[in-house]
Parts: structure tokens; sequence; C-alpha cells
């Protein structure tokens, strides 16, 4: 709701506080503004000197004018929020294309050992790990993993096992140091 404040009869200037005395304001508006559900800022207008008090429709216009600057703000809100929304979608990406990298191709051969693989990633980043590899001749490591449904930070920790796995695999060719390591 507005504040409004206005000297009586137009006498002595009462005692508001030094700055709005020596300002001499006699007459003031305040009008929260409204983003959202929140009070974000205020609109305030006031009268001093030999200006002429408020005027009847003055109340109106100010919280119209309220009004009208928190739909503008608010639109500015979410045009920033629809600007991070983008970008998170477009890392997103980038993550899950990262994923995508480190899986094994759907069909091949390792070490001797024919597979198929079929994975169906969430919208983002997906839980899933699956790799292959040869570890010497006639011996191949197979990993399987999956933490669906337990959030991005996860997918990108099954991918990073999942990398680090595979290199370790490569470097030792032992499955229990490789899976201790990691």
């Amino acid at each position: 709701k507005p504040a409004q404040l206005e000297s009586i009869g137009g006498g002595a200037m009462p005692d508001y506080g030094q700055s709005v005395m020596d300002l001499r304001i006699h007459s003031a508006l305040c009008v929260p503004v409204h983003v959202g559900e929140e009070n974000d800022t205020f609109l305030y207008l006031d009268a001093r000197g030999r200006e002429g008090g408020v005027k009847p429709d003055a109340t109106g216009f100010c919280v119209a004018l309220a009004r009208f600057c928190g739909l503008a703000m608010s639109n500015l809100v979410r045009h920033e929020l629809e600007k991070r929304q983008a970008e998170m979608v477009a890392q997103l990406g980038a993550a899950r294309e990262a994923q995508q990298m480190i899986m094994p191709p759907e069909r091949g051969t390792v070490g001797g050992l024919r597979y198929a693989l079929r994975s169906h990633p969430g919208m983002f980043v997906a839980g899933d790990l699956f790799d292959l590899v040869e570890l010497e001749p006639g011996r191949v490591g197979v990993f399987l993993g999956d933490v669906t449904g337990e959030g991005i930070g996860a997918g990108m920790l099954m991918a990073s096992g999942q990398a680090h796995l595979h290199a370790l695999l490569l470097q030792h060719g032992d499955p229990a140091l490789a899976v201790n390591e990691v």
C-alpha cells in the first residue's frame, strides 16, 4: 500500500527529520514496486518548497506507475532466467556429448569378444557406464554401471570413473589394482 505524507493545514512544517526539513519537503508518496511476491524497490515522489500539494489522483497514478515498473522489472528478470537456462542447456548438451564420446561404439569386437551395446541416455547427462578393455591376448575386461536418477553430479562422476578405470586397465592390465585405484 502507498504511504502518503502531507503537512497539515499548510502551516508549520512537521518535524519529519532534519533532511526532510532541509529539503522543504511538505508532501511525499512512497509506493512499493513488486517483482513477483517481493517488494523489490520503492517509487518515491515528493513536493518541495512552493510546489503544490498532492493532487487527489496522484496516489492512484503512482500505484499504477509502480505496477508498470514491477511488470517491466519482472520481464527483465524473466529474460535473465531464460538466458541462464539456455546457457545451462548448452552446457548440459556438451556434457552429454562428452559422455557419448567415451562410450564404446554400439557394436564391435575387443580381444576376440563381439559385443552389442544399446544405451538410452536421459535428457542430458546419463548415468550409464559401459566399457571393454583388452587386458592381454585372450582376456577382456568388461565393466558396467548405472546411476540413473541420481542427478547430474552422479552422471559426471560415473563418466569420470569410466575414463579413469579405462586408463588404469590399459596401463596395468590388472582389474583388482585398477578398481582399487579408482
